[in-house]
């Protein structure tokens, strides 16, 4: 499964504590980062580790279906995060788009992004 995940960074934030939010929530990702944009693409499911233990902690397995299976088209599903409370730590999905942008993550194989969360 290739996982790709990424944000813009817009002027006004800071982007060194994006990058460390990133990176703490993804472990094992390296990234990419540019003047407006942090990214990172992967085979490796396990950096989605963390984010796996917040959905279950949360108990909202039934939300991240629901966002996989809503966002899918025939190329790939998306699910995304607000940008914002991944810096405080927390995970928030969202399906509408903040003015500073959301974090994204993206996969061609939707069944087995599914599969990873709900399992």
């Amino acid at each position: 499964m290739e996982i790709k995940i990424y944000t813009k960074i817009s002027p006004t934030e800071n982007k060194k504590r994006i990058v460390e939010a990133m990176e703490k929530t993804f472990p094992g990702c390296i990234f990419s980062i540019s003047k407006d944009k942090i990214e990172c693409t992967t085979n490796d499911q396990n950096v989605l580790r963390i984010l796996k233990e917040k959905i279950d902690e949360k108990r909202i397995r039934h939300t991240i279906h629901y966002l996989i299976v809503k966002n899918q088209t025939s190329s790939g599903t998306k699910i995304e995060l607000n940008k914002q409370t991944l810096v405080l730590g927390k995970i928030n999905f969202v399906e509408e788009n903040y003015p500073l942008g959301n974090v994204v993550i993206e996969t061609d194989t939707p069944q087995e992004l599914l599969t990873y969360f709900t399992t």
